[in-house]
Protein backbone atom coordinates (compact mmCIF):
# COMPACT_ATOMS: atom_id res chain seq x y z
CA UNK A 1 0.00 0.00 0.00
CA UNK A 2 1.71 3.78 -1.08
CA UNK A 3 1.58 6.09 1.67
CA UNK A 4 -0.67 8.98 0.23
CA UNK A 5 0.50 12.55 0.81
CA UNK A 6 -0.48 15.12 3.91
CA UNK A 7 -2.24 16.94 1.22
CA UNK A 8 -4.32 14.01 -0.16
CA UNK A 9 -5.05 12.97 3.57
CA UNK A 10 -6.13 16.35 4.59
CA UNK A 11 -8.54 16.23 2.09
CA UNK A 12 -10.14 12.81 3.04
CA UNK A 13 -10.31 14.45 6.64
CA UNK A 14 -11.82 17.27 5.27
CA UNK A 15 -14.12 15.48 3.34
CA UNK A 16 -15.12 12.96 5.85
CA UNK A 17 -15.91 15.74 8.51
CA UNK A 18 -18.13 17.70 5.85
CA UNK A 19 -19.89 14.68 5.06
CA UNK A 20 -20.43 13.04 8.77
CA UNK A 21 -24.10 12.56 9.96
CA UNK A 22 -23.29 13.26 13.95
CA UNK A 23 -20.93 16.21 15.17
CA UNK A 24 -18.54 13.76 17.49
CA UNK A 25 -18.40 10.45 15.13
CA UNK A 26 -15.02 8.50 15.67
CA UNK A 27 -12.44 8.51 12.79
CA UNK A 28 -12.61 5.84 10.59
CA UNK A 29 -9.64 3.40 11.24
CA UNK A 30 -8.71 3.73 8.02
CA UNK A 31 -8.11 7.40 8.00
CA UNK A 32 -6.75 6.64 11.30
CA UNK A 33 -4.31 4.66 9.84
CA UNK A 34 -3.54 6.85 7.21
CA UNK A 35 -2.72 10.20 9.75
CA UNK A 36 -0.66 7.19 11.33
CA UNK A 37 1.61 6.73 8.34
CA UNK A 38 2.13 9.88 7.22
CA UNK A 39 4.53 10.19 10.78
CA UNK A 40 7.11 8.66 8.25
CA UNK A 41 7.44 11.56 6.28
CA UNK A 42 6.37 14.18 8.22
CA UNK A 43 6.67 15.45 11.85
CA UNK A 44 4.17 14.71 14.24
CA UNK A 45 3.46 18.36 14.42
CA UNK A 46 2.85 18.97 10.50
CA UNK A 47 0.76 16.32 10.73
CA UNK A 48 -1.63 17.14 13.53
CA UNK A 49 -1.97 20.73 12.68
CA UNK A 50 -2.74 19.93 9.20
CA UNK A 51 -4.90 17.30 9.87
CA UNK A 52 -6.75 18.86 12.91
CA UNK A 53 -5.97 16.27 15.28
CA UNK A 54 -4.38 16.55 18.93
CA UNK A 55 -1.12 14.67 19.80
CA UNK A 56 -2.48 12.41 22.56
CA UNK A 57 -5.13 10.85 19.36
CA UNK A 58 -2.01 10.71 17.17
CA UNK A 59 -0.07 8.91 20.00
CA UNK A 60 -3.08 6.23 20.84
CA UNK A 61 -3.66 5.74 17.73
CA UNK A 62 0.20 4.42 16.58
CA UNK A 63 -0.25 1.88 20.05
CA UNK A 64 -1.39 -1.44 19.36
CA UNK A 65 -5.68 -1.83 19.94
CA UNK A 66 -6.00 -2.74 24.13
CA UNK A 67 -7.31 -6.00 24.34
CA UNK A 68 -10.11 -4.72 26.80
CA UNK A 69 -11.29 -2.28 23.85
CA UNK A 70 -11.24 -5.14 21.42
CA UNK A 71 -14.55 -6.06 19.55
CA UNK A 72 -13.91 -9.62 20.61
CA UNK A 73 -14.88 -8.56 24.11
CA UNK A 74 -17.91 -10.77 25.35
CA UNK A 75 -20.36 -9.49 27.33
CA UNK A 76 -20.53 -10.16 30.95
CA UNK A 77 -23.36 -12.66 31.11
CA UNK A 78 -25.71 -11.76 34.67
CA UNK A 79 -27.65 -14.04 36.53
CA UNK A 80 -31.20 -14.20 36.65
CA UNK A 81 -32.14 -12.22 39.77
CA UNK A 82 -32.97 -14.64 43.03
CA UNK A 83 -34.01 -11.43 44.92
CA UNK A 84 -36.06 -8.65 43.88
CA UNK A 85 -34.42 -6.24 42.24
CA UNK A 86 -34.96 -2.23 42.42
CA UNK A 87 -34.27 0.32 39.92
CA UNK A 88 -31.15 2.02 40.48
CA UNK A 89 -28.28 3.91 38.83
CA UNK A 90 -24.51 3.34 39.33
CA UNK A 91 -21.43 4.86 38.21
CA UNK A 92 -18.55 2.84 38.45
CA UNK A 93 -15.50 4.84 37.75
CA UNK A 94 -12.85 2.59 36.24
CA UNK A 95 -8.93 3.08 37.15
CA UNK A 96 -8.46 4.00 33.24
CA UNK A 97 -11.00 7.28 33.60
CA UNK A 98 -13.85 5.32 31.92
CA UNK A 99 -16.94 5.80 33.55
CA UNK A 100 -19.69 3.08 33.37
CA UNK A 101 -23.52 4.01 34.12
CA UNK A 102 -25.87 1.16 34.93
CA UNK A 103 -29.25 2.02 35.18
CA UNK A 104 -32.73 0.23 35.59
CA UNK A 105 -34.02 -2.86 37.33
CA UNK A 106 -30.60 -4.77 38.71
CA UNK A 107 -30.36 -6.93 41.93
CA UNK A 108 -27.32 -6.86 43.96
CA UNK A 109 -26.46 -10.30 42.51
CA UNK A 110 -26.22 -8.73 38.81
CA UNK A 111 -24.34 -5.42 40.21
CA UNK A 112 -21.93 -8.26 42.21
CA UNK A 113 -21.55 -9.99 38.91
CA UNK A 114 -20.57 -6.73 37.08
CA UNK A 115 -17.93 -4.96 39.38
CA UNK A 116 -16.42 -8.74 39.99
CA UNK A 117 -15.78 -8.69 36.10
CA UNK A 118 -14.46 -5.12 35.94
CA UNK A 119 -11.62 -5.62 38.24
CA UNK A 120 -7.93 -5.34 36.73
CA UNK A 121 -6.71 -8.32 35.34
CA UNK A 122 -10.53 -10.26 35.34
CA UNK A 123 -10.79 -9.00 31.43
CA UNK A 124 -7.34 -7.89 30.46
CA UNK A 125 -5.64 -4.65 31.87
CA UNK A 126 -7.81 -1.62 32.24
Amino acid sequence: MSVPTLEAVASTFKTWRTNRTHGRRKIPAELRQQAVALLNDYPVSLVINTLGLSHSALKRWQQPPDEAKSADTPFITLPEPTQASSSLCVTLCLANDTQLVIQGELSSEQLGVIVRELQPGKRGER
